[in-house]
């Protein structure tokens, strides 16, 4: 049965995403917008239903289109998936404010909570994670996934945070500093963390489609269902 679902999971992400001439993703996921505390509107898409929900984080300098592929194979095994892009990328509206996206990542949350998700994990690719690890430490979510995830870049700051929910922290060992913050980070948080230091050099959303993917992938996909079954 197993190839069969897997065939399942590639057809929807088939429909969900494209590309465009010059290879950057493109959707027909549902788009939506959101509003954060200081008045700026954001834009993302929906892929999937249910009520466990993923909030996918982009990295720098890429915006949530760099999310689509792996949105819409999530989508394929059972969740419901918000894409969005912080504030001054893509479709949001805004400056780039690097130091301000954990209100942006605040608001998504804002959004999701109004749709009741039974279970709400973050997800964050560079310093989408970190910001993932800033909002989670103020509460309301169930998970957080980071890759590649600086402790420290441009004005954010996650420097001692000892997060209370279940974590996963992945990088590779040759991503410059990102492997020491990912070690970091796992240092502080609570009882129920993990840590996945795999070889080479990819950097955040590149674990995925990187030699190590299998592993990386098999690595998310655990700690999920494990802490936001599906059922």
């Amino acid at each position: 049965m197993r190839p069969l679902r897997d065939l399942g999971i590639l057809c929807l992400c088939l429909l969900l995403y494209g590309c465009t001439e010059t290879g950057r993703p493109t959707t027909s996921a549902p788009p939506v917008s959101f509003a954060t505390d200081d008045g700026l509107t954001l834009r993302g898409h929906l892929f999937g239903t249910g009520d466990s929900w993923v909030i996918l984080s982009h990295m720098f300098p890429d915006d949530q289109t760099a999310w689509f592929p792996f949105a819409g194979e999530l989508a394929g095994r059972g969740y419901h998936v918000l894409t969005f892009d912080f504030r001054g990328y893509g479709e949001s509206d805004g400056q780039k404010q690097i130091d301000l996206i954990g209100h942006d990542l605040a608001a998504a949350v804002g959004y999701v909570r109004l749709q009741h998700p039974r279970r709400l994990t973050l997800m964050g690719a560079s310093m989408g994670g970190t910001a993932s690890v800033i909002t989670a430490s103020q509460g309301r979510v169930d998970g957080v996934i980071t890759l590649s995830a600086p402790v420290i870049f441009r004005g954010l700051d996650a420097t001692g945070i000892a997060l209370q929910m279940p974590a996963l922290f992945i990088s590779s060992q040759l991503d410059d500093d990102n492997q020491v913050s990912a070690q970091a980070l796992y240092d502080s948080a609570g009882p129920d963390r993990a840590l996945d230091i795999v070889p080479g050099p990819a950097h955040g959303i590149g674990l995925l489609t990187s030699a190590q993917a299998p592993q990386v992938r098999d690595d998310i996909f655990k700690f999920l269902d494990r802490y936001a079954p599906l059922r």
